[in-house]
């Protein structure tokens, strides 16, 4: 049997709370004050019979964190010797006595704040916490550490991502498709030639979606820009100097040249101009290198002789010394055919 002290301190309880609720509704029936607004969610304490104390929700797991709010906790003590004592910030103080054994259900407001539940006559074993935080609403930052750029030969991408909260997750999208989930670093195969466009967003812990998503555009280009000589020396020349013109059917492609074969191909621009040129058959080379790095495979080239040495001329029939003839005749040859 309990204690007689133990009933008349419930039945003050039950009597306090009566005349409460009868005072609410009288006061919401004559329109003079405003009833609490009712709890939302409920909550279980639960206090012995061992040396156990636990807080968990409706779903059973245990509380570790709240949402501020108004709560309802349904306390059951089911030992003599335990207590369930809840404390925290705003005023929280609320407690079973340790003789009492049956149910009590509170109605808590709890505010941000850190919060102890105990057994106080067992306080060095019998205890728990929980913290109480308004909810995250604010979504991460999501950004692209490497991918590709611009234009590329490569039929493949891979990409590496991040985001501004540690423990979010990730849905990619490439182009037309519809976000899906995908881990860091991102691979994409058999690419298209074309433009293609890579995107991704971070969801945190809280479910915040990063309502801007990170995005790459890139270019695919895998075919060789094709290289034509437009002006130039041809055939043989008498010049040492040569200056070739040259256009590519890509828009923005850059250009390698060579001179003959002993020379490696090295960048250049059109015009290109040579001098000093040696006498002999001289071959010029050039070839288009797109944005890409495509390099043309079959380079335009163009061969010409120099001949820079004048010829020598030869008289080699003529009258000489003093004639009685009113006519003369001379024939000469040059030391170079074709003269």
């Amino acid at each position: 049997m309990k204690p007689s002290g133990r009933r008349h301190t419930r039945s003050a309880r039950v009597l306090a709370a009566a005349t409460a609720a009868l005072a609410v509704a009288l006061a919401a029936a004559l329109g003079g004050g405003t009833a609490a607004p009712a709890a939302t969610v409920t909550l279980f304490a639960t206090v012995g019979p061992g040396y156990t104390i636990t807080l968990k929700d409706a779903a059973g797991a245990a509380v570790t964190q709240l949402a501020p709010g108004t709560y309802t906790i349904v306390v059951n003590d089911q030992a003599t010797d335990h207590n369930f004592h809840l404390l925290g910030p705003g005023g929280v103080d609320m407690s079973t006595t340790v003789p009492f054994v049956g149910q009590e259900t509170w109605t808590v407001t709890l505010v941000a704040g850190s919060y102890h539940f105990v057994c106080d006559p067992h306080a060095d074993g019998m205890f728990g916490d929980f913290t109480v935080a308004a909810p995250d609403t604010t979504p991460p930052d999501t950004s692209i550490g490497s991918g590709p750029t611009g234009s590329v030969n490569s039929t493949s991408a891979t990409f590496s991502f991040s985001a501004s909260e540690a423990g979010s997750t990730f849905q990619c999208a490439l182009d037309a498709a519809a976000f899906a989930a995908c881990t860091s670093p991102k691979a994409y195969t058999a690419l298209a030639n074309g433009q293609h466009t890579f995107q991704v967003r971070a969801t945190d812990a809280a479910g915040n979606v990063d309502a801007s998503p990170a995005s790459r555009t890139w270019t695919v280009d895998t075919i060789a820009p094709d290289t034509t000589i437009a002006s130039g020396p041809s055939g043989t020349v008498g010049s040492a100097t040569a200056t070739f013109g040259f256009t590519s059917n890509e828009t923005g492609a850059g250009f390698q040249c060579a001179l003959d074969s002993t020379t490696a191909y090295s960048a250049c621009a059109s015009p290109k101009t040579y001098t000093g040129l040696a006498n002999g058959t001289h071959t010029f080379r050039v070839r288009a290198v797109d944005k890409a790095g495509n390099v043309d495979a079959t380079p335009a080239s163009r061969s010409w002789g120099v001949d820079a040495t004048p010829p020598e001329t030869t008289i080699t029939v003529a009258p000489s010394g003093v004639v009685a003839s009113g006519d003369a005749s001379f024939e000469f040859r040059s030391s170079k055919a074709g003269s």
